[in-house]
Parts: structure tokens; sequence; C-alpha cells
């Protein structure tokens, strides 16, 4: 599905990270195994990191948001409306993005919920904002994340290697001079048993048919996209994919003749942070990002299965460099 969206503005994006470090080099020496080692040279996440203690997805979001919201000096009632994507909220109910709202002091007067999307969350989760924030012509916070919440002894399984934390918020509003963003959106629910969560199974992947479908139909898609709004490489500023890892990411910047240096990476040090990742490929790039206006091609893809782009206008200034913070908000829950 082809959409453009008019009259909304991105006007700023953070993430933030734990500090906590898995290093899977040092792991992969500590226990002499060649199968890990040859893992991590094809993921090529080096190291990611993991929440400790009470610390959730919806403190790294609101982290990120209490940023974009200083940034800008945006009253916290006049934002009109809260949407977390996420795979890992605090709550079966209510929705996280209520308990983010209190958390974060906003108004009432909001409409706040959840999105159960997962890597491709970042570039689906601006078209859900972006169709609220045209209705409303108000101000939005788009927050993503997703943490593992390992249990003990369990960080370093085969895997989860790939898998970090983190959050990130993107702060959006109604402008009537903002330039279009133009969209693409795919679902195909009939492969989700390729990659899906479960309450009896936990976590299920086959890793070489996700490996397929990227190269396959994500590096379709992307070159659709190009010729359907016929904007060229040369017109796109820098790329931020869904940092999926190292065999996904540069297969498909090869195979869709995307320029090397306009791709924007994070996975190295911070793996696959889920809905967050495009984010976290953005603020872990922030020296790069120079001028107004940057045209910026962003492609989530993964579990459903769903792929979606979106081309983003943003300023160097919007972005902002990575968070990393332990904070835990004080709102808990003992059950």
């Amino acid at each position: 599905m082809f959409t453009e969206y008019h009259h909304v503005a991105i006007r700023s994006i953070a993430a933030a990270t734990p500090t906590h470090v898995l290093s899977n080099i040092e792991y992969a020496a500590k226990v002499n195994d060649k199968k890990y080692r040859r893992r991590i040279i094809y993921t090529g996440i080096e190291e990611r990191r993991v929440v400790f203690g009470d610390q959730r997805t919806s403190d790294l979001a609101s982290i990120a948001a209490d940023e974009v919201i200083k940034k800008l000096g945006w009253s916290k009632n006049s934002i009109c409306c809260l949407i977390f994507v996420t795979q890992s909220p605090d709550l079966i109910s209510p929705s996280t993005a209520m308990l983010i709202q209190a958390k974060l002091g906003l108004g009432k007067d909001i409409l706040a919920y959840d999105v159960n999307l997962g890597c491709s969350g970042f570039s689906s989760g601006v078209q859900i904002m972006a169709g609220v924030l045209a209705a409303t012509k108000g101000r939005g916070l788009l927050l993503m994340g997703d943490c593992q919440h390992y249990a003990p002894g369990t960080e370093y399984n085969p895997g989860g290697i790939i898998f970090g934390d983190g959050g990130a918020a993107v702060a959006m509003e109604y402008d009537e001079d903002a330039p279009a963003m133009p969209c693409h959106q795919m679902t195909d629910g009939s492969r989700f048993n390729v990659l899906y969560g479960s309450y009896k199974y936990g976590r299920v992947m086959d890793g070489n048919a996700i490996v397929l479908f990227s190269l396959n139909e994500v590096v379709d898609s992307i070159n659709e996209f190009h010729e359907h709004y016929n904007i060229s490489r040369n017109e796109v500023d820098f790329y931020a994919l869904h940092q999926a890892q190292k065999i996904i990411v540069e297969g498909i910047c090869q195979n869709c003749n995307l320029p090397n240096d306009k791709m924007l990476r994070a996975y190295p040090k911070y793996g696959n942070t889920s809905s967050a990742s495009i984010p976290f490929a953005l603020c872990t790039n922030t020296s790069k990002l120079q001028g107004k206006g940057l045209k910026v091609f962003t492609c989530g893809y993964g579990i459903g299965l769903a792929w979606s782009s979106a081309l983003i206008t943003i300023n160097d200034d919007a972005v902002l460099p990575l968070i990393e913070s332990d904070y835990v908000y004080p709102i808990q829950f003992s059950n």
C-alpha cells in the first residue's frame, strides 16, 4: 500500500540505551566456541546493551520522550496523542502508553494506546501518528522499543545474541508547510510462524527464512518505492534500515544498490533493538547528519511478517545523540 502523508513534521528523535554491556566477542573467546565466533562474524554484532534490575522498555522510551519534550520546550498539556510501539509491555493490560502518560506527567486530554509491532515499528508508527495528527492538527509522541529481560544464565544463548535493549521517542506535529512523507506498507500474516512469540513456546524464529524474506520481499519493496515515487538514490541523503544484523543490512544495501556512504549503522555495538533500531541508527550517527531538510529513507521489516518504508525529512539538530541511562521511573508494580 503506497500512501503519502501531508502537513505533519518530525520535530525531534531520541533514543535511550541501558549502560550494561554484553560483549559477544569476549564471551566467544571465553568459551572457545568456533561456531559461536562464526555467528558473530556474520551477524556483525560485537556487543549489545541489556536492562537489569527493575528497568523496563517503558522507562527507556520515557527517558527519550522527556529529552525531546525538553529540547522542543513543549508544554506537556499540548500533546494530544501518545502511541507506544512495543512487544514487551509492562502489563498485559491496560496499554503501557497509559502508564507512560502518567510517568511523563502529560495532560489527561490525550489519546494513548499501544501498538503490537516489532521491527517495522518505526516506519509503520510514523504513518499511524501522521494519520492521527492530520485529523487532530496537534502534537504527538511516538514511542517504541523492546527489552529482553533475560533469565540469569541465558544472556548468551545462541538464539538471543543478536538482540539488544532500547527505547526511542519521535516528536511529531501538524504543520501546514511540512513536506510530504511518502510511505509504503506491506503485511503477510500467512507467514507469521517464521517469527513469532507465544505464551507456550516463547520466541520462535526461522533465521534462514527471515534472511530470505529480507533479501527478496524487502529488497523488492525498496526498489519499488524508489520507482513508484520517482525518487533516485541521489535524492536521498541517508538510509536508516532496521538494524537486523550484518548479513541482512549489508545484503539489502548491495541488492538495492544503496550508496554505502549513505547507510547508517548501529548494529555492531547495540544489536537488533527491534522497533527502536532505526532511531538507534540515527542517534548513533549524529556527527554524519549535517544540514537542514535532510531526506532519510527508513525501512523496517520483520515479525508479522510486516515491512514498511517512509521517506522522512529532518534537520540535523532534530536528532539527539544516544542517551545512556539506567533510570527507573517511580511508578512500579509488585506483580
